[in-house]
């Protein structure tokens, strides 16, 4: 269902007056200037059947930009559907310039939603209008809307949808009450909903878009939801009520990160967040907990050493090249054990876990390693410090009794050097350190899968 609706801006605008040159006397001056509004906007948006009725607040105001230049705030001069903005301008102006009238500001930010449309109405409701001016006379400018030729058209700078979750696999598809939802638009920023208490009736605002892939990720008593969707298209300004049938994904988190990314709480071959599980060789999908040997004569990629790759190669120096330098879903540990819905992280998902989470160096049961806290949702994984296998050996810290390790694979070898891959490596001893680095491809190592997008 598509129902069109305008929403309000509120902003607070500051004028700065340019200095000069005594010599060279400004042509700014401040100027009187009132428009119509043609359609009406307001904070308390109210969805009134399928429609969302505005008027507008005089406590509201308006910032004007010529260019990208802020020259002054208007504000409503009633109550009402519709008003008139009045206030002050201070520049340079002349008949046929162009005004943007943001409400309430040029800069846009969705974080932080709480899937009411009350909270919609309050802190993300957006829109902008462009103006001509028309006459610049005295200390007054007259303008009306560039396109109609009337008062001032505000158009949205967003859809609303009201998205009710339901769990597709269940009998009769119940409705599920989520305590967080990431929307995740294809080339977008995930925008994060942390409801005040879990609701199965979300409403999110999103900047509109049209024919991509819409991914949802739903926080249900401690259990993840998702969807999926292509060739989706919201429109700026329109209101769409859309039920949406979810399938549980058993083990994954979602730490509402800008890239949409969910990460697994356990590795591979665990059953516990603080168990090491399996060890693996990067681009073999046969773990051991232990009785085994990680070398170059054990690996499945090389004949006896680092020049003798078989697979995974882009250099002669080094054996037969095939220029594959991210791992296929036959050789990908996690695909292959875990299910479809999984793979290895690219570096740029381990680089984003550490940069947009909250990291503590903690103990669960026995087992050091880092707690990664979303900074939005509140919802978190454990990555132990579970060491890595060189030849039969379990390496634990740089030496003996000085803290514990942590190696993880990514997806993809060094193109540099293509006997080793990217990892994710982690330690504790006199400080704390993270870094992205490559290993030995023939080392045993930890993985912690992460969702397939």
């Amino acid at each position: 269902m598509r129902i069109r609706f305008i929403l309000l801006v509120i902003g607070v605008a500051s004028l700065a007056a340019s200095c000069r040159k005594a010599e060279e006397p400004s042509s700014e001056r401040t100027y009187h200037f009132s428009i119509e509004t043609g359609t009406p906007l307001t904070k308390a948006l109210d969805l009134q059947g399928n429609e969302l009725k505005a008027s507008w607040s005089t406590s509201e105001s308006v910032t004007v930009l010529k260019g990208e230049n802020q020259v002054g705030t208007l504000h409503p001069a009633t109550n009402g559907a519709s008003t008139t903005l009045t206030g002050t301008l201070t520049g340079d102006f002349a008949e046929n310039d162009l005004l943007t009238l943001w409400f309430p500001a040029p800069t846009v930010d969705y974080s932080g939603q709480k899937g009411t449309l009350e909270d919609i109405a309050l802190n993300y409701d957006f829109a902008s209008a462009t103006v001509r001016i028309t006459e610049v006379s005295g200390d007054r400018i007259a303008a009306v809307d560039s396109q109609t030729g009337g008062p001032a058209q505000f158009g949205n700078r967003q859809a609303i949808v009201r998205f009710t979750l339901k769990d597709k696999d269940a009998v009769g598809t119940p409705m599920v009450a989520a305590s967080a939802l990431t929307v995740k638009v294809e080339g977008s920023d995930a925008v994060v909903v942390k409801p005040v208490s879990a609701a199965s009736e979300l409403y999110v605002a999103i900047p509109g878009f049209s024919g991509k892939t819409v991914t949802l990720s739903a926080t249900v008593g401690g259990r993840l939801y998702r969807y999926s969707k292509g060739g989706v298209s919201f429109g700026n300004g329109e209101y769409f009520a859309i039920s949406v049938g979810m399938s549980a994904l058993v083990d994954a988190v979602d730490l509402g990160l800008p890239s949409g990314t969910l990460w697994a709480s356990t590795n591979l071959g665990a059953s516990n967040p603080q168990d090491a599980g399996a060890y693996f060789a990067w681009g073999e999908t046969t773990g051991y907990v232990s009785d085994n040997t990680f070398d170059w004569a054990h690996y499945t990629y090389s004949g006896s050493d680092e020049r003798s790759l078989t697979k995974y190669n882009n250099s002669s120096y080094y054996g037969t090249i095939d220029n594959l330098t991210v791992l296929e879903t036959s050789d990908d540990p996690a695909y292959v054990l875990r299910g479809t819905d999984w793979c290895l992280p690219t570096t740029t998902q381990a680089q984003e876990l550490v940069e947009k989470t909250d990291k503590e160096w903690t103990t669960v049961s026995g087992m050091t390693g880092w707690r990664f806290t979303s900074q939005t949702n509140g919802n978190s994984i454990f990555i132990p410090a579970a060491g890595y296998y060189e030849g039969d050996v379990l390496e634990v810290g740089p030496s003996q009794g000085e803290g514990a390790k942590g190696y993880y694979w990514l997806n993809g070898i060094n193109t540099s050097m293509p006997p080793q891959a990217r990892s994710f490596l982690f330690e504790k001893y006199s400080g704390e350190g993270y870094w992205w680095n490559s290993s030995p491809r023939y080392r045993g190592q930890s993985v912690r899968p992460v969702v397939r997008q």
